[in-house]
């Protein structure tokens, strides 16, 4: 067990309306708070280690991930197994057959570094940046791995998070890699806590409004992954059209048009109401009602000086600029690739900036808040917080009150590569092709990047979130 008083808190703000508390055990969002609306679902901190660090002898479920890096492999591996250069890898099994989130103990469940806070920068950003080297065969991946992770928060209050990863340079064998971070959105609000220690206690005390009642989505996402009752993606792209999963196309639209008149209703960003989440699966031991899936994010062709989105009629060059305006922001470059990657295309020691598309525009009328996500990797797991139920088994004294950690009570957008995709040659094919992104750096010998990392290369990973009033 942990000792909470030895857990680092952090926290940042920005010099308008956002503030974000951190803390060392999984480089873990413990609060993001918008104008003083606590957006996150989470318990309070010593609460958290305590879940997130506990052994079977003291009978506490733990935490649902909540707001942490997840990895080496975020999402499902089926049956926890892989080849990788003509040789088999067996990963600890923690989600029915499957291996998920890295596994037993991720992660989500380790100390990370703390390299550097700078909270007085000139440009106006305020940033953490966490270091976590993994060694070889934990939970069962090859290879001795350095992973950076860095949160920023701007001016404009936007949030950053970036990813950095590479093989030691004793390291000779290949591993995979998927990393994403956890957090649980719910931009309902929470009651404001005057103690960075107890931030998000309130959030245990207050009932909050569950996400399919008052937010709305739109997803820039035209397909989806279908699964097994396992939950493991069966390899094909389905559109999300006329299905419960549809949060791209705008009902309203002329079905001859898919994106309609532009000028009377911008399908592209016309959300929709989250109660249709209600209309997928079913309440069992096995299942619950709700997504939890794997999304194709749509490609922008930001070469194409009408920025168009591939999978829509659409054009938005106010996107593009608004893309190019976010990775102004230079990447964490601790690492630099010593293979796969030219010289010519490195203007910094660390390479390029990772191509950014949108992914998610979600909102809540009543407390007038927006969030917009954008980021570099081909996918987006979409969940609802399905299994979040109250009482919570094992519950401690701290959280029997707990009114808020509810199915449906929050929203996960993680980005990634598509699960799975390791074992599923037609998903690793497009991880590849829908991410359009060669600088990735994990790269093969075409120039293209999937979830494998090879010795000399880099992975690098942006999301970026955007907070402002609806």
């Amino acid at each position: 067990m942990i000792d909470e008083n030895e857990i680092e808190i952090i926290t940042l703000k920005s010099k308008n309306d956002l503030e974000i508390v951190l803390i060392p055990l999984g480089a873990t969002l413990c609060s993001c708070k918008y104008k003083g609306k606590e957006l996150t679902l989470n318990y309070p901190i010593p609460e958290l280690i305590k879940r997130r660090t506990n052994s079977k002898e003291e009978n506490i479920e733990r935490d649902p991930y909540y707001g942490c890096i997840v990895g080496r492999f975020a999402n499902r591996i089926c049956n926890g197994k892989f080849n990788l250069n003509n040789k088999s890898y067996n990963l600890a099994i923690n989600n029915g057959p499957n291996a998920l989130h890295g596994g037993l103990k991720g992660f989500d469940s380790k100390i990370w570094e703390v390299i550097n806070i700078d909270i007085n920068s000139d440009d106006g950003n305020n940033s953490v940046l966490f270091k976590y080297t993994s060694v070889d065969g934990e939970e069962g991946y090859p290879g001795t791995l350095d992973v950076y992770v860095r949160y920023t928060i701007t001016e404009n209050n936007g949030l950053y998070i970036d990813y950095e990863a590479k093989l030691t340079d004793d390291t000779k064998v290949s591993t995979i890699i998927n990393l994403t971070n956890h957090t649980y959105w719910n931009l309902s609000g929470f009651p404001s806590s005057s103690s960075s220690s107890s931030v998000s206690s309130t959030i245990l005390e207050q009932e909050t409004e569950a996400i399919h009642e008052g937010h709305t989505l739109y997803m820039n996402c035209s397909r989806y992954l279908p699964v097994t009752e396992n939950s493991i993606p069966i390899g094909e792209l389905e559109s999300v059209k006329d299905t419960p999963f549809d949060f791209y196309y705008d009902d309203k639209a002329d079905n001859n048009n898919v994106g309609g008149n532009k000028n009377e209703n911008n399908f592209r960003r016309s959300r929709k109401s989250m109660k249709q989440i209600l209309n997928v699966g079913e309440n069992s031991d096995s299942n619950r009602i709700g997504i939890d899936h794997c999304y194709v994010v749509n490609v922008m062709n930001t070469n194409n000086s009408n920025g168009t989105s591939i999978g829509s009629d659409n054009e938005d060059t106010e996107l593009v600029d608004i893309i190019k305006e976010i990775n102004k922001l230079p990447i964490i470059g601790m690492l630099a690739a010593t293979s796969g990657e030219s010289s010519s295309s490195s203007p910094s020691p660390g390479g390029n900036t990772p191509k950014l598309n949108l992914v998610a525009d979600v909102s809540h009328d009543k407390s007038s808040t927006r969030m917009v996500v954008y980021s570099s990797k081909p996918g987006v797991q979409l969940y609802t917080a399905n299994w979040l139920e109250v009482p919570i088994a094992g519950a401690t004294s701290t959280s029997n009150n707990c009114n808020s950690h509810l199915q449906h009570n929050a929203i996960c957008l993680e980005t990634q590569y598509y699960p799975d995709s390791i074992n599923q040659p037609s998903l690793l094919k497009h991880n590849v092709n829908n991410s359009d992104n060669k600088n990735d750096n994990n790269i093969d010998e075409s120039g293209r990047g999937d979830a494998h990392l090879h010795p000399g290369q880099v992975y690098r990973h942006r999301t970026y979130h955007q907070f402002t009033d609806v």
